[in-house]
């Protein structure tokens, strides 16, 4: 059994732009295409060009969230014959794989390609997700983790905590 851990804390504060910018250390390079091609093949999934495009553009604009209607439209471009349908069955299959995760941001589908613990940083505003990554957050999700596993039974598949600012 895999549960999806999603925390949303509002705030509104000028000042966590800058300690961003200071504090963050952007974790790169998680969405791996080659590792997701091995663990389709691994599965039995044939390497189409649809899914491959869908990989190739995952690997150019996944780290910025998009939604799926952006993956769409980027996608759409290399295989023109795609349809919606098709893109989504891929990206729900990727996500049961666990290669990515989604969340939901003003009423889109996001995509998450960054399963390690982390914060998003919502800029509501700006309509931007970015990535934070800190020790001391980790090693408290790694022990809520523990707890889950130990006292529930089950095992986080992620664990996302969005922050939103404005």
């Amino acid at each position: 059994m895999y549960v999806y851990v999603k925390h949303c804390i509002h705030l509104k504060t000028k000042k966590l732009e800058h300690m961003y910018r200071r504090w963050a250390q952007i974790i790169l390079d998680m969405w791996d295409p080659e590792r997701v091609k091995k663990v389709l093949r691994e599965k039995g999934y044939r390497m189409t060009p649809q899914r491959l495009a869908i990989i190739e553009t995952l690997n150019e604009v996944g780290r910025r969230h998009p939604t799926l209607k952006e993956i769409y439209s980027a996608t759409k471009k290399k295989v023109p014959t795609m349809s919606f349908s098709t893109l989504y069955t891929h990206i729900k299959v990727f996500e049961e794989l666990g290669l990515l995760a989604l969340f939901e941001l003003n009423g889109e589908t996001r995509i998450e390609v960054n399963l390690k613990p982390h914060i998003n940083i919502v800029w509501f505003g700006k309509g931007v997700v970015e990535d934070y990554f800190d020790h001391e957050f980790s090693k408290h999700v790694n022990e809520i983790v523990d707890k889950l596993r130990i006292s529930k039974g089950i095992k986080p598949r992620a664990f996302i905590a969005n922050l939103i600012v404005e």
